[in-house]
């Protein structure tokens, strides 16, 4: 009966309605969107500055004060999203394929996970299938987790359909031979679990996340620099 007033579009048939999804939302084709907390100025659509999420995060040099960012596509492909905003059978399906499709990557970008997914709408939430994040692991162990890496836990834990998580950790390996342990047993990765060092706090973090099906945790080892006032 609504045949009539429903846009053109619409009546197009399905399976070309998600090829024309796939060359409007699909970015680069790799099926891997990639968020990056950018300033407010780099942005080119000032239109859609309100709309997110704006936090602040630490600067690298230190007696710096912490600047204030919002969250963006990293990609030179641009995803026109402005289709999803045409009528609510078009926003289903162009939803179905950006949130579910693709992998959302935001390297070491951890402040933006949880704005990116608070400013979701909880069916949208429940499309994403799969994530990819950068931890580094501190090495000074009184240093601060400026990415609250519980809240980002909370935010993930929160996806009901997340399928696929993962934690690429970014660890540093000696330039010159050391004296004791060479490599960790399991029996002493348990240890440390059972006595909580903070060396794998994050880890205890994931253990709230267990309706995720797959969770992958892969090492991405750099030499380590020489430890002096300059470089730690």
């Amino acid at each position: 009966m609504n045949h009539d007033k429903q846009p053109n579009f619409v009546r197009i048939p399905l399976e070309i309605r998600m090829m024309i999804y796939e060359h409007l939302l699909g970015g680069d084709g790799s099926n891997q969107i990639s968020i990056r907390s950018q300033l407010l100025k780099n942005i080119s659509d000032a239109g859609s500055k309100p709309q997110r999420t704006l936090y602040p995060i630490l600067s690298k040099s230190i007696g710096q004060p912490a600047y204030t960012v919002t969250y963006a596509l990293n990609s030179n492909h641009p995803i026109y999203t402005a289709i999803l905003s045409v009528n609510r059978v078009i926003r289903e399906e162009g939803s179905y394929y950006l949130y579910g499709r693709n992998v959302f990557r935001f390297g070491q970008d951890l402040d933006v996970v949880a704005p990116f997914l608070a400013d979701r709408t909880p069916s949208t939430r429940d499309l994403i299938r799969s994530i990819t994040l950068y931890k580094q692991i501190p090495i000074n162990p009184t240093g601060h987790d400026s990415h609250g890496w519980t809240a980002i836990c909370q935010s993930l834990g929160r996806l009901k359909q997340l399928t696929t998580l993962t934690i690429i950790v970014g660890c540093g390996r000696p330039q010159q031979p050391w004296d004791g342990p060479q490599e960790l047993s399991v029996s002493d990765l348990r240890l440390l679990y059972s006595t909580r060092h903070g060396v794998l706090d994050w880890v205890r973090e994931l253990s709230g996340l267990d309706r995720v099906g797959n969770i992958i945790i892969a090492a991405d080892v750099q030499p380590l620099a020489v430890p002096n006032t300059h470089a730690i």
